[in-house]
């Protein structure tokens, strides 16, 4: 039986709940918001078959429900008593969601709006993590995209999460998180983020191929991520009900200013090819003043970032399962 401190101390700690919690993100975000002195309640229905939450089983403050956020039930069980709720249940990445696209919109749009109906709007806060590719097609003469740059998705997995967000904003206590493109290590290992997946054709094939590399893009560690939900949750109230690009002017580069710094670090070649067209058109960079005025800052720079990338992949070189994605 658990001591009377312990459960005083228990009583004291925020209870969080992470929808999506064995997953990239999530599998940070548990660990930090534990290390930060939170509770959290973790919700998954281990799709993938992940164990990366397996480590924390043994902290009291830790707990797990197994389920599916369509399921209103489970979502009952899992808002109760919590303080917010962090929202990381997505189907994510455009291929992914133009292949399964009924379940995107089931789990992109349609649950998080059912996480907001459930939960109580006074007391419980929502923070919603969308994607800065809602910005679609911008030519980058208009100028890096802000909070007010009218969102153009091009792809499933844009337009759910961008009309998601446009609803829970009417809400009240939500924060919604326009993230850059989130790189780096995580338990749960995706390869199919642009420079994790140029880091690992690097390593495996001493080649990069890519087109259309003067393509604009923005990127953030993925530490700087689960950082910056603390930030969100410590800040609520002069940050709720507004949405926040996340990520910093100096990790907005090009594709072909990120295959280099890929080169140096691991020797291998870099060629650019007119022959295919990028099938993603983004390209634009990306402001993040509003974030910065709310006090948050990114504190791992891309060479930083990158160089723990190639660490950890060069050391699991053959372990991880090849992500068959396309060139970029």
């Amino acid at each position: 039986m658990p001591t009377l401190a312990r459960l005083m101390e228990s009583e004291a700690r925020p209870l969080v709940l992470i929808t999506g919690a064995a997953g990239y993100l999530g599998s940070v975000l548990v660990d930090h918001l534990l290390r930060a002195g939170f509770r959290v309640r973790a919700l998954d229905n281990f799709m993938y078959h992940q164990a990366s939450l397996l480590p924390h089983f043994i902290n009291p403050h830790f707990e797990c429900l197994v389920g599916d956020v369509r399921d209103a039930d489970i979502l009952k069980r899992a808002l109760e008593g919590v303080q917010g709720v962090v929202n990381l249940a997505a189907l994510v990445g455009a291929p992914l969601c133009e292949e399964r696209e009924k379940e995107a919109w089931e789990i992109n749009y349609e649950a998080a709006l059912k996480i907001d109906e459930l939960r109580d709007r006074a007391s419980q806060w929502y923070i919603f993590p969308n994607t800065t590719s809602g910005y679609g097609t911008r030519s980058p003469v208009e100028g890096p995209c802000t909070e007010d740059t009218p969102q153009e998705p091009i792809s499933v997995y844009g337009r759910s999460k961008v009309e998601a967000e446009g609803e829970l904003l009417k809400s009240d206590n939500v924060v919604t998180l326009r993230l850059t493109t989130v790189f780096g290590l995580s338990p749960r290992m995706r390869l199919d983020l642009m420079p994790n997946d140029f880091m690992w054709r690097a390593l495996r094939q001493k080649t990069l191929v890519i087109f259309e590399g003067h393509f604009r893009r923005s990127f953030i560690y993925i530490t700087d991520i689960a950082r910056c939900v603390e930030h969100v949750i410590r800040n609520l109230d002069r940050m709720k009900n507004r949405a926040y690009n996340v990520g910093d002017e100096s990790m907005n580069r090009t594709k072909g200013e990120l295959a280099r710094m890929v080169a140096r670090l691991t020797g291998c070649y870099v060629h650019e090819t007119e022959i295919r067209k990028d099938p993603d058109r983004r390209n634009y960079f990306v402001s993040f003043e509003r974030i910065r005025s709310a006090g948050f800052r990114t504190t791992v720079a891309l060479d930083q970032g990158l160089e723990a990338l190639y660490r950890g992949l060069r050391t699991l070189h053959w372990t991880i399962p090849y992500a068959n994605v396309e060139y970029y």
